[in-house]
């Protein structure tokens, strides 16, 4: 199953202050320029911006990078309007905090993490000299670190509760063809496939989403160089080339 976006939210803030390479600057709060890959638990990968953050970048930054629409949100001065604005969050109290919880006072916020049942306050808190600005990465380790939890430290807290993330299309259940058998088929983004000069009607939508993730999934071997299942033609529309085994959803529609 996929995290909620309020977990991925967290585990994107518990990265950024686990990792040395990122550590506190007001001028330089969007990081480095450059951009880093990070897996979360439930195998999604994430890219966030590279180097330092602020308080607020990182808060902001953990939400939008796992699809979380922040309302415009820049700093802590305008957290608070712009997340209840944005319709995605509600204001609880701080006492009520769980994981991936965005927690503000003035001037400052980071977000509730879980930890194993243990609630913390993880966000960026100041540069080694303790002035807006320091060296890239975290010199001291705490300057993106985190604490135990105390809801006496905030006013107030943030709830995600906009839509979440959908899970990905089941597995294909394989189904064995002999290796002589091909199939050429075109999709026309629409209703149909086209396949060995015939017409296949999808039933339904869940079917014209399965085709759409099977093209997908097909450019994305063809991207990463694997060993692909699934071959992409050249053709003005969609083109697969498939050679057994076929997924069983494939093949009944194949079969109409």
């Amino acid at each position: 199953m996929p995290l909620t976006r309020a977990q991925a939210a967290s585990e994107v803030m518990w990265h950024l202050v686990t990792h040395e390479a990122h550590g506190y600057s007001q001028p330089a709060r969007h990081g480095g320029g450059g951009t880093e890959t990070i897996y979360l638990s439930d195998g999604e990968e994430v890219t966030i911006a590279t180097d330092d953050r602020d308080c607020s970048s990182s808060a902001i930054e953990s939400y939008e990078v796992v699809g979380v629409d922040c309302g415009g949100a820049t700093y802590t001065g305008n957290m608070y309007r712009c997340l209840l604005a944005s319709g995605n969050f509600e204001e609880i109290s701080p006492w009520d905090a769980q994981d991936g919880d965005i927690l503000l006072t003035e001037g400052h916020t980071e977000l509730c993490i879980d930890m194993d049942g243990e609630r913390i306050q993880a966000g960026f808190r100041h540069s080694e000299d303790y002035d807006i600005h320091g060296m890239p990465g975290d010199q001291t380790g705490d300057e993106s670190s985190w604490s135990y939890f105390d809801p006496d430290d905030w006013e107030c807290a943030f709830r995600y509760v906009g839509p979440e993330r959908e899970a990905d299309p089941e597995p294909i259940e394989e189904k064995e063809l002999d290796m002589d058998d091909w199939a050429i088929i075109a999709y026309d983004g629409g209703g149909h496939l086209y396949a060995a000069g015939k017409l296949h009607p999808l039933n339904s939508e869940d079917e014209q989403k399965f085709v759409e993730y099977l093209y997908a999934e097909a450019k994305r071997q063809r991207d990463a160089g694997e060993m692909p299942h699934i071959v992409l033609g050249e053709s003005d529309v969609p083109v697969i080339y498939s050679k057994g085994p076929w997924g069983k959803k494939l093949a009944e529609i194949l079969a109409r």
